[in-house]
């Protein structure tokens, strides 16, 4: 009979190889870097795609989880990489478009999503930020015609759910990746219609001008016609997320304009 520890070893050790584990660098070298694992979303692909320590786990015979505990996990190891091999593990090694998570050419993530806020998606587990825009945070207010406020914040939200719609099926194109909070950075598209640009166009986001300039032109329109956050003098949300640490706030000033625009994107 084959023991619990040499199952898991050779399950483990197919799931770090499927999933495309660089030992040099010590992560994936799919869409998303190991650390993205450690997350709580990160959890059901983290036992798709195992860490060593946990593939040493799985194998260690000195370990101190009894057999019928072994047995379980490398059953739900099992069950989970069933359930990823078709999106996120075939992503990382470049496979042909299926319909799950993370599917078609590198880099490339399609399917139905959540939204977190205006400007952030949930593709299953995978969180990704739109590219070039920064919409208003998620509890910001902003101030109206009338001389009040508004939940601009609540309303860029809204308003994103309102563009992609219910189990709309979305393509986004990833573009960059911040490493400090583990996010791709992407393009998005329904059909032709450029998500982010829309945001700008409606004035329910700001251009992101640290990063990039490319919706100037639908900003400048949005501001003529008042539209949105350009109804009044408001706060951008990168300015507001910072508003009270004053040191923070002068870099964020300071960088605000280095942003340019070396291709105009198109979906």
């Amino acid at each position: 009979m084959v023991g619990s520890s040499t199952i898991g070893q050779s399950v483990a050790t197919e799931a770090m190889m499927s999933c495309g584990w660089d030992e040099r660098s010590e992560h994936y070298s799919g869409i998303v870097p190991h650390s993205f694992f450690r997350t709580t979303r990160g959890r059901l692909l983290l036992l798709a795609c195992p860490s060593p320590r946990l593939a040493s786990a799985l194998a260690s015979p000195t370990s101190r989880r009894s057999r019928s505990a072994l047995d379980s996990i490398v059953r739900t190891i099992k069950l989970a990489m069933a359930i990823i091999t078709s999106t996120a593990c075939l992503a990382a090694t470049g496979a042909a478009q299926t319909t799950g998570i993370i599917t078609g050419e590198r880099g490339t993530i399609t399917g139905r999503v959540d939204v977190v806020d205006g400007d952030d998606l949930w593709f299953g587990p995978v969180r990704v930020r739109l590219r070039g825009i920064d919409a208003p945070a998620a509890n910001q207010k902003c101030t109206s015609a009338t001389g009040g406020t508004w939940d601009c914040g609540t309303a860029a939200t809204m308003k994103l759910r309102e563009l992609i719609g219910v189990n709309k099926q979305l393509r986004c194109k990833q573009v960059d990746y911040n490493g400090k909070s583990n996010r791709p950075i992407v393009r998005c598209c329904d059909g032709a219609l450029d998500i982010g640009r829309e945001l700008v166009r409606l004035g329910f986001a700001w251009v992101y001008r640290e990063h990039e300039t490319c919706y100037s032109a639908e900003e400048g329109a949005a501001k003529a016609s008042k539209l949105g956050v350009w109804q009044a003098d408001t706060m951008p949300a990168w300015e507001w997320r910072v508003r009270f640490n004053p040191v923070k706030l002068f870099k964020v000033r300071r960088n605000s304009a280095k942003g340019t625009c070396a291709q105009q994107p198109s979906c």
